[in-house]
C-alpha cells in the first residue's frame, strides 16, 4: 500500500478549493452581471447599467433616456431585478451626469416632496412642481405617486433627473 504524501494532498483540497470558489464567483458574476444588464437595458428608456456587489448586497446604479412614465419604467426595473435577485438585497440608484445642473432646484424640490410625504398633500405637490416648471423654464416638472413611491422627472432642454422616494422611508432610490 502506497503512503499518501500529506503535502500533496494539502495542495490538491487548495487547489479545488480555489478552481470550486473562483467558478462559482465567475458564474455569479456572468449570471447576475451580464445577463441582468442586459435585462435592464432591454427596458424601454434604460440607458445604462452598472451592478456592484457590496458584501451582501447589490448596488445598481441606473442611468435613463428620456422616460414618459417613470413609474412604469420603474416597476419594469424592480420586476426584472426581483426575478434575477430573488431574495437578495439590492440598492437602486437612478444616475444622471446632469444631476448637479438641478442641484438649486433639486434642494427645492426635496423640501417640497418631504413636506408632502409628511403631510400626504400631494396635490399641493403637483402645483408647486408647476410653479417650478414655470420659474425654472423646465420642459417637464412630473409628478407620479402610488401607495409606495414618489416618482419625479424634471427635464430642462436636454438635461434630465428622476428621483424615486419611498413614502414609508423617506429614503431615495436614487440620485
Amino acid at each position: 500500500m502506497k503512503k499518501i504524501n500529506l503535502k500533496v494532498l494539502v495542495l490538491v483540497v487548495v487547489v479545488s478549493l480555489v478552481v470550486f470558489f473562483a467558478g462559482n464567483y465567475l458564474v455569479n458574476y456572468y449570471q447576475i452581471n451580464y445577463a441582468l444588464q442586459g435585462d435592464l437595458v432591454a427596458i424601454s428608456g434604460v440607458k445604462k447599467v452598472k451592478i456592484t456587489k457590496l458584501e451582501t448586497k447589490y448596488k445598481l446604479e441606473i442611468s435613463l433616456n428620456r422616460v414618459e412614465n417613470l413609474q412604469q419604467t420603474f416597476n419594469q426595473i424592480k420586476s426584472r431585478v426581483k426575478e434575477s435577485l430573488p431574495e437578495k438585497e439590492y440598492k437602486m440608484t437612478f444616475v444622471s451626469e446632469d444631476y448637479f445642473k438641478f442641484e438649486k432646484l433639486s434642494n427645492k424640490v426635496n423640501l417640497a416632496l418631504y413636506a408632502a410625504i409628511e403631510t400626504g398633500k400631494f396635490l399641493e405637490l403637483e402645483e408647486r412642481m408647476s410653479i417650478y416648471q414655470e420659474r425654472y423654464d423646465l420642459k417637464k416638472a412630473k409628478v407620479q405617486v402610488d401607495a409606495s413611491y414618489i416618482y419625479l422627472s424634471l427635464v430642462k432642454g436636454n438635461d434630465e433627473i428622476y428621483k424615486v422616494i419611498n413614502r414609508k422611508t423617506g429614503g431615495e432610490n436614487n440620485g
